[in-house]
């Protein structure tokens, strides 16, 4: 954006659930890539944690019978991350936990799900300061 103020120093570079930091100079080298690749720019602080909470839109999307949800914590959380159906139900809760600030994945295997539409929900708080909460929501598609 022209009249952000804000530059983007570096990046990651997501292969596999596995996370390379890339910054403005230099390289990367990535090894036995199944090419699934995704760069993703975000800004982040001097030490390569990202700055904001992000949610990321699953991949594949949509998928049969595996996909990998990514998400991004600014700072140590208790994060939730649980799939819903389109009745609002809970069919799998694939993280509850505290995880410290940084780049995470995870995968979901809905291999004994119906095809459908359903929903995946994170909310993280921070646990330094529960006030600094972050909640999303997002769709995703499983087709056999």
């Amino acid at each position: 954006d022209a009249n952000s103020d804000q530059s983007i120093k570096g990046a990651v570079l997501v292969d596999d659930g596995k996370n390379y930091s890339l910054s403005e100079k230099g390289n990367t080298t990535v090894e036995n890539s199944k090419a699934h690749l995704s760069v993703r720019f975000s800004p982040v602080t001097n030490n390569g944690i990202p700055k904001e909470f992000v949610l990321e839109q699953n991949y594949p999307n949509p998928f049969n019978p595996l996909t990998v949800i990514r998400y991004s914590l600014p700072v140590d959380s208790k994060v939730t991350l649980k799939v819903y159906s389109v009745l609002g139900q809970v069919v799998a809760k694939l993280v509850d936990e505290v995880q410290q600030a940084g780049y995470r994945s995870i995968e979901w295997k809905a291999r004994t799900f119906a095809s459908g539409v359903y929903f995946y929900r994170i909310e993280a708080a921070g646990t330094q300061n529960p006030a600094n909460t972050f909640t999303q929501v997002k769709k995703m598609l499983l087709v056999k």
